[in-house]
């Protein structure tokens, strides 16, 4: 449940972003940039990678919070620079994926 509210609210915050950057060929994906991150956490969790704790849910927090922040930088920061906007979209995407792996190996064990 908490993931699809992580999705919504970064997908209503990103709006704004992906209706300036369509006009240049940006894909649908800009919204929903955060859920590859969100299946990676998901998945090095239930590998048992990192510490274990259900306290440890604030990483999908983060997440949501960085793909907000990593979409509004590629949108003004990025596009402006390098024309392939779609691309663009989908190397954030990794970005996110390596931060999730990064944020389950040092985040540290929280107390419940």
């Amino acid at each position: 449940m908490l993931v699809i509210v992580v999705v919504v609210i970064a997908a209503i915050a990103l709006l704004p972003a992906w209706l300036r950057s369509r006009g240049k060929g940006d894909s649908i994906w800009l919204l929903f940039v955060g859920v590859p991150s969100y299946v990676a956490w998901f998945v090095v969790t239930m590998l048992g990678f990192g510490p274990q704790s259900l306290s440890n849910l604030i990483e999908l927090l983060i997440l949501g919070t960085l793909s907000i922040v990593a979409g509004y930088i590629k949108v003004f920061l990025v596009d402006p620079y390098y024309a392939e906007s779609s691309r663009n979209t989908y190397l954030v995407m990794v970005f996110l994926v390596l931060a999730a792996i990064l944020l389950r190996k040092f985040m540290p064990l929280l107390p419940e």
